[in-house]
């Protein structure tokens, strides 16, 4: 389900009754967000840095932010700036592996996203509780 607002884009947003979400992806990027806004919401998401529950992709089209929401507890989300994209569970991991892949890239196949995506996660392996939460919305993509 798609449902647009006047400030902010929500895709796959679940349906009444069903469980909440477990990943959420906060999307913005330069085909809807001009460049000041994107650098604001870039330095919310940076004070989320260090939190294994949290992932940051940050270059020059995009500012994207991972959350594994039960890991992350009650903490705020930075706010999404207009025209920005909220994905859940499998939309999230969906887009992050075409970001990963180099499909959303300016240039088709572009590498630099993978350099750029290892200093995001300067913890490695300690992301755990996000690899998991994204393997577990895999299964339904």
């Amino acid at each position: 389900m798609i449902t647009m607002t006047q400030s902010s884009t929500v895709l796959s947003h679940a349906p009444a009754g069903a469980p909440p979400a477990t990943i959420v992806a906060l999307i913005a990027h330069a085909r809807g967000v001009p460049s000041i806004a994107r650098e604001a919401f870039a330095a919310e998401c940076e004070a989320l840095r260090g939190n294994d529950a949290v992932m940051i992709v940050h270059t020059c089209h995009r500012v994207e932010l991972y959350v594994a929401l039960e890991a992350f507890g009650d903490g705020k989300l930075p706010h999404l700036p207009p025209r920005g994209l909220r994905l859940e569970d499998a939309a999230a991991a969906r887009h992050l592996i075409r970001v990963s892949c180099g499909l959303e890239s300016a240039v088709l196949g572009r590498t630099r996203f993978c350099i750029r995506s290892a200093r995001a996660t300067p913890h490695g392996v300690s992301h755990t509780r996000l690899t998991r939460s994204l393997a577990g919305s895999s299964r339904s993509l």
